[in-house]
């Protein structure tokens, strides 16, 4: 009964980023060209290359610079009780 409560999640994930993924696996070994030939032409120009490594280590920074904020902050609010805890709680998840 219990996994029954998972059928809604799955379900989600399957339709927004299984299916998706599947039509582009199936796209890429259906090109007239051949298999992955739109992947051999991305790695063979020399723009799409320096692009996609610009891209990836920005990446790279971003999480470095995510995981060097988080890791300080959630050991500070795991220490904190009472006022503090919903004062500091308030700051980390308001939008500004």
């Amino acid at each position: 009964m219990t996994a029954a409560l998972l059928f809604p999640a799955v379900g989600f994930l399957c339709v927004w980023f299984v299916v998706p993924l599947a039509l582009l696996l199936k796209l890429s070994f259906s090109a007239p060209e051949g298999a992955f030939s739109a992947y051999r032409e991305i790695l063979g120009n020399e723009v799409y290359r320096r692009i996609f490594f610009n891209t990836l280590i920005l990446a790279v920074k971003v999480t470095g610079a995510s995981v060097l904020l988080a890791y300080p902050s959630a050991w500070v609010l795991s220490r904190l009780k009472g006022a503090a805890l919903t004062a500091m709680l308030y700051c980390v998840l308001f939008p500004f």
